[in-house]
């Protein structure tokens, strides 16, 4: 049994390494490169919300944290920005949907009005998955990106 949890951040970030540099290697590759001071000051600031998957014996499996901003267009409501959702392999599917409606349940509760969620172009999947499984998301701009 799978349990899904909020966590403090001052707690769950030390536990969580493991996965966070697993989530970097199937992400980028080899160079990624895990900013712990982005951590650190938002942690600080607290604006991260963690939400950790756990098993049976108490180990980590996924986890999903979100950072809380009013946006420049939209200051008049707190919203939520999924940085990271990552499951090991053997528990993706029923797994990371429980962390998305679990984090969307207690970020409601603390109001929050809006969640972006990111999927990346390689994995369409992800984001049809978001739309269709009765998730609730819909595709609501494009992220263009420019390495230079």
């Amino acid at each position: 049994m799978i349990t899904v949890l909020q966590e403090q951040p001052e707690v769950c970030v030390g536990t969580l390494t493991y996965l966070f540099h697993r989530h970097g290697k199937e992400v980028i590759g080899e160079n990624y490169n895990l900013n712990l001071m982005l951590f650190t000051d938002a942690i600080r600031n607290r604006a991260l919300r963690f939400f950790v998957a756990r098993d049976e014996k108490g180990e980590a499996v996924g986890y999903s944290c979100y950072a809380l901003y009013t946006g420049p267009m939209r200051a008049h409501e707190l919203t939520a920005d999924c940085h990271a959702i990552y499951v090991l392999p053997e528990y993706r599917g029923r797994v990371s949907i429980k962390l998305i409606k679990t984090a969307e349940l207690c970020l409601k509760k603390e109001g929050v009005k809006r969640v972006y969620m990111h999927a990346p172009i390689e994995h369409p999947e992800i984001a049809d998955m978001l739309c269709k499984e009765k998730m609730g998301f819909y595709k609501s701009e494009y992220l263009m990106e420019k390495v230079i």
